[in-house]
């Protein structure tokens, strides 16, 4: 009786077990099924940021094309949004990429779970015996227990200790022998865990991959990016300089030999801190504009130069210096509140010009007005030009000085590539615009003055049939256009309704007004209908169907695509790609983290291979052996010698000799002998 009553109290724990181990399974399953539409979901949105991604590097690059050529402080801050929202688009692709990642992670370890389960449910059963059953569900459920709380920490302290790699390869590690431990005991923890290990490290070199494609990928995009924004930049740089040679040239008696040499001067007073090739140039047309010889608009800049380096002047001050000593010249009187405003600038107007026309500070206005302005502004220039004149050099040294210098050399280059590309692209606008103003562009005229019309007709139509939906249903009016039978039934229809609820609102119903603007806008939507089911964009819709047909047929066989598509090939792989390119082991083994001087060599042979997977350089003429070929070599092969005559004084002898003759045999086989 007693040993009944405990039976079926063991049965019934056993069922309790199976049962929930069931319900672990299906919740497993569930789990998984949960997963699995939320990695679907990070593909697609995977795939969406990609696009946009794309697209926004494009407006990128348009926006960085854009503020190149115009340097409008409007274009500079649609650059900054533009940059700003491909930026952040990275930053999701990058984070949905990583959770897809987790994701797959999380479903493998969970079907490993659920097979684990169903494996201990279905490998044994009442008959194999109640005892058996209950001690591996007690031994299932403990491990299970102490198993999750022990991962739990173990991924805790790994993660904060190694980071994700590191913990990543702990946890798969932890996690599979665990549950090779449920399974196997201490051999199944052994292999299990092996085999977790294997799982982290690879998905460690997952992500290193990923990191790597994401790494050389925009190094291709900045390269790519950068040459473009050169190129723009150069384009404006180059098309200024070439309307200031025009300038020049006119301004000096159409001498374009004498106007390059003018222009070239300045370029290399850009070079020279605090001025810009443009800020140089934009003073000398002034000064050439007042008669001044390029010599002497050319001393005048760099005495400007110097008083900027000497005075910490900005380009607003030097501005204002240029300004006021021009209108005083064009003026013919350099008055007292210039002298005023020069001496707040810093530059000892008075001092200068009393040095000059050696006379006292207090007489210099007096001697000013009655001498003119020429001969008093050439002393302040002077007088500026012997500033200090090692300053500029010594601003040059300076930081903000270097990125003067170094700013200019690159406005250089940018202006070489731009009058390059310039150069070759006017011949091809010639050509456009010798088309465009002949027989063939009178007929492309034509051709975009009937597609204008005809958009306009399309409009128009798609208009009219608004109008008559509308007339038809608020005034009973009769409709002229292609309508079909279902539709004007429906309009009759709303009509009567429409009337119903107008005679509602007025009789004080405000809420009938929601009524009437629904059948308003019931009928304006079958208005669209309609006109989308017209013939004439039928018509239309078929035409550009014919289009779509005829160059998908006529450009199948055509390679254009295959540029993009090899490029885009290019850049989705990794590390392993460029191991296998070399086309050598030596490849492989680098990928792998040897070089070929850490990977021995045995050119005399190798006894036994210490390990798995042991690295090793192999020369022409050595022989490689599998372990059972190696077993049976060793173990030797049949000999004759002949011609020899042993003495035998002893048993032992026998088993001496042959002893030194095989190793004898063995060592020469190793070196290379046959």
């Amino acid at each position: 009786m007693p040993e009944t009553s405990i039976v079926i109290k063991a049965e019934d724990r056993y069922s309790e077990a199976i049962n929930k181990m069931a319900a672990n399974t299906k919740r497993f399953n569930k789990d998984v099924e949960t997963l699995e539409d939320g990695l679907l979901k990070l593909s697609k949105n995977k795939a969406t940021l990609r696009m946009d991604l794309s697209q926004a590097q494009k407006e990128l690059k348009a926006a960085e094309k854009q503020f190149a050529k115009t340097g409008a402080e409007a274009d500079g801050l649609a650059l900054q949004l533009k940059q700003a929202n491909y930026d952040n688009i990275k930053r999701n692709l990058d984070s949905v990429t990583k959770a897809a990642r987790d994701t797959e992670h999380q479903i493998r370890k969970m079907n490993e779970e659920t097979q684990e389960i169903r494996a201990v449910s279905g490998s044994g059963g009442i008959g194999a015996g109640i005892k058996n059953s209950l001690n591996e569900l007690i031994s299932l459920g403990a491990s299970d227990m102490i198993g999750k709380s022990v991962q739990t920490i173990f991924d805790a302290a790994a993660s904060s200790t190694f980071g994700d790699a590191g913990g990543r390869i702990i946890s798969d590690t932890v996690s599979s022998a665990i549950s090779g431990f449920a399974r196997g005991g201490v051999k199944g923890a052994i292999v299990a865990g092996a085999t977790g290990l294997i799982s982290g490290i690879a998905q460690n070199e997952a992500a290193k991959d990923d990191a790597y494609k994401n790494w050389y990928g925009g190094l291709y995009e900045t390269a790519s990016a950068s040459i473009d924004a050169s190129l723009q930049s150069g384009i404006g740089i180059a098309g200024t300089r070439e309307s200031d040679l025009l300038s020049f040239t006119a301004l000096l008696g159409g001498d374009r030999r004498a106007a390059g040499s003018f222009q070239n001067a300045l370029i290399g007073v850009g070079r020279t801190p605090p001025f810009s090739y443009d800020m140089a140039a934009g003073f000398a047309k002034d000064m050439l504009g007042l008669g001044l010889t390029e010599d002497e608009a050319l001393s005048r800049i760099n005495a400007l130069g110097n008083a900027a380096a000497t005075l910490g002047l900005s380009e607003t001050n030097v501005s204002s210096i240029v300004s006021l000593l021009e209108s005083s010249q064009l003026s013919g009187k350099i008055e007292g509140r210039v002298l005023k405003s020069l001496s707040k600038l810093g530059i000892n107007v008075y001092s200068a010009l009393a040095e000059a026309f050696e006379v006292d500070e207090s007489e210099v206005e007096g001697l000013l007005s009655q001498m003119g302005a020429d001969k008093g502004v050439a002393a302040i220039y002077a007088y500026m030009g012997k500033l200090v004149s090692d300053t500029t050099g010594s601003y040059a040294n300076t930081y903000e000085g270097r990125v003067s210098a170094v700013q200019s050399y690159d406005d250089d280059f940018n202006s070489r590539m731009g009058t390059g590309y310039e150069t070759e692209r006017k011949k091809g606008l010639l050509d456009e615009q010798l088309w465009k103003s002949g027989e063939l562009g009178a007929e492309y005229g034509k051709a975009m003055e009937a597609v204008g019309a005809g958009r306009a007709a399309m409009e128009n139509l798609a208009s009219k049939y608004n109008e008559e939906a509308l007339g038809a249903v608020m005034l009973n009016k009769e409709t002229t256009l292609d309508w079909s039978d279902e539709v004007l039934a429906e309009l009759a229809e709303l009509s009567v309704k429409y009337q119903e609820a107008k005679a509602e609102y007025e009789a004080g119903n405000k809420e009938a007004g929601a009524k009437v603007e629904a059948y308003l806008e019931e009928a304006q939507a079958l208005a669209e209908a309609e006109y989308d089911s017209c013939e004439a964009v039928r018509t239309v819709a078929d035409v550009e169907k014919d289009l779509i047909s005829a160059i998908n047929a006529n450009t199948s066989a055509l390679g254009g695509w295959r540029a993009e598509y090899m490029q885009e090939q290019a850049l989705s792989k990794g590390r392993l790609a460029s191991a296998f390119e070399e086309g050598s082991v030596l490849g492989t083994f680098g990928f792998l983290g040897l070089s070929p001087e850490k990977i021995p060599g045995f050119a005399t042979g190798l006894e036994r291979v210490p390990y798995d997977n042991f690295p090793a350089l192999l020369h022409e003429g050595e022989r490689v052996l599998t372990a059972a070929e190696a077993r049976s070599y060793n173990g030797g092969s049949p000999v004759t010698v002949t011609g020899n005559t042993f003495v035998v004084r002893q048993d032992s002898d026998i088993d001496a000799i042959a002893a030194a003759i095989s190793e004898k045999i063995r060592m020469a086989r190793l070196a290379g002998v046959t």
